[in-house]
């Protein structure tokens, strides 16, 4: 179960408020004949914000009423993608995960902060997860307590002219496109329209705690939706691969608008190598965000097309079968940082 909204317990000082929110908590897990709790606070917090310790013994001590009231239950924390207060996060992250049975690491919405070129790219880049894994565990993290979360859905944006972005568009210098691939400037036709078959999408500027680039520019789209319009060739561009990146995505016109779209998102070939560096850095296991992704939207919906796959991938890795190579990884990144093909 979702644990309750924690802040007035961790803005306070009331010990008794937190035995009570605690004793709550766990009998309702019991009632509801659960097995465990997810803490996922996501607030900002500043290093030496005191909530930050409050966190970590609300944590541990729920752990430990909990472990006593249902023995083998499971506590687990989510965290960012990387340690380094992301979106003004700046939580005791090693403590949490130590006051906790697991620690989610959320292995997606890399981008809810843009500091470089406002321009759509992938939602859950290889090398951004390889990076804030290692960094968690370069604190002291114990790998065996680390569950990499995974997408199972992506972002939907909208191009624009690059010209509509203004002045702060430019980000601060990255190349063409954040994502590596070839093909660095925006397709404009002589009308200034978007190219329908543009590599860099520049998005609009949605500003996200004090960072003007955000995902927010785009829209969160299940897996479904995603690979319904791939196979009914409902795009522009057909699927296109990211090399550095090691995800991919496409090009559509929305028929209404006319406007182009670019949509990002991983598939089983790109989770592979997400549950391969999972395996190669001895973590716990994995964990998608979220299983119903691949079930089509509406009632009475059934798995969508491409879920097989996505199930398959996911079974390889449980039962072992998912070892590419730490060496093979980085290879492909070397291989792929100017590749853009459609597959």
């Amino acid at each position: 179960m979702a644990a309750p909204e924690p802040l007035p317990i961790l803005a306070g000082d009331d010990a008794t408020a937190r035995a009570v929110w605690i004793a709550t908590t766990v009998t309702e897990i019991q009632t509801q004949f659960l097995d465990g709790i997810v803490f996922d606070f996501e607030a900002p917090l500043l290093p030496t914000d005191p909530a930050n310790s409050k966190y970590v013994s609300l944590v541990a001590e729920t752990r430990a009423a909990l472990h006593a009231r249902i023995p083998g239950s499971q506590v687990s924390v989510c965290l960012a993608w990387s340690p380094h207060g992301v979106d003004g996060r700046y939580y005791d992250n090693i403590g949490l995960i130590e006051a906790a049975d697991l620690g989610y690491i959320m292995g997606y919405d890399t981008r809810s902060q843009v500091m470089a070129q406002c321009v759509a790219s992938a939602n859950a880049a290889l090398p951004a997860l390889a990076w804030g894994l290692r960094e968690y565990m370069t604190l002291g993290a114990d790998p065996q307590k680390l569950v990499l979360g995974v997408p199972w859905y992506g972002y939907d944006y909208r191009c624009i002219p690059q010209g509509e972005q203004g002045e702060n568009g430019s980000g601060r210098g990255e190349r063409g496109r954040e994502g590596g691939a070839e093909g660095g400037g925006q397709g404009e036709g002589e009308d200034g329209r978007v190219d329908p078959t543009t590599v860099t999408c520049a998005m609009e500027l949605v500003p996200f705690r004090g960072v003007g680039c955000s995902d927010a520019a785009g829209k969160q789209v299940p897996y479904s939706t995603i690979q319904a319009r791939l196979t009914a060739g409902e795009t522009s561009t057909g699927r296109r691969w990211d090399g550095y990146m090691q995800t991919p995505f496409y090009n559509y016109v929305d028929l209404g608008d006319g406007s182009v779209h670019q949509v990002h998102y991983d598939d089983s070939e790109s989770l592979r190598v997400k549950y391969d560096l999972a395996r190669q850095l001895g973590l716990r296991g994995v964990g998608p965000y979220t299983f119903d992704d691949v079930w089509e939207e509406g009632e009475g919906g059934r798995e969508g097309e491409g879920a097989d796959a996505m199930w398959a991938v996911l079974r390889m890795y449980v039962e072992g079968d998912i070892a590419t190579g730490e060496a093979e990884i980085g290879r492909k990144w070397k291989e792929g940082v100017d590749e853009v093909g459609t597959r």
